[in-house]
């Protein structure tokens, strides 16, 4: 009797080989992502801030359990779902995205990477961990930096097709 491979075996395989770029973002965003929020909770206390240029630039450690600039505080359930719902979105638009569109890979990568960050945040503590205070800005982390920068960059690639 002769083994053989599944059909969806080799569309996993080139799914993932004609995606490279893609998982190369979401893998960066999401190592710096985690790292640096494991160094906060391991060296700070909530609501404490450490000053790097005075009144410019601080790591300030909050737990945000709202959205984007502390909206909708307390609905983590509901983000757990919405961001599930959208990382699965995302992925399935990713996986129709040709290998030849380098930049959109990328941008869509690091979208999922800085969904994922913040998803386990959500999953893990009850709230996602911000620390980069500029002061005149609300609190954010890395993956909400990479969700913002592929956002745009994703409506300036997708205005011009």
């Amino acid at each position: 009797m002769v083994m053989r491979r599944h059909p969806s075996f080799y569309q996993a395989i080139s799914l993932f080989t004609s995606h490279a770029p893609a998982w190369a973002a979401l893998a960066l965003v999401l190592i710096l992502d985690r790292a640096t929020k494991m160094l906060v909770l391991a060296t700070m206390q909530p609501g404490q801030g450490i000053p790097v240029i005075a009144n410019v630039f601080h790591i300030t450690f909050l737990r945000n359990t709202g959205i984007a600039f502390s909206f909708f505080q307390d609905a983590n359930a509901a983000f757990i779902a919405i961001s599930s719902a959208i990382i699965v979105m995302v992925g399935c638009f990713l996986s129709q995205v040709k290998k030849e569109e380098r930049l959109l890979n990328i941008c869509l990568g690091a979208l999922l990477g800085g969904a994922l960050g913040n998803l386990i945040d959500r999953v893990l503590y009850g709230s996602v961990i911000d620390f980069l205070d500029f002061r005149v800005w609300p609190v954010f982390n890395a993956a909400d930096s990479a969700i913002t920068i592929s956002a745009i960059c994703l409506v300036v690639l997708l205005w011009k097709k």
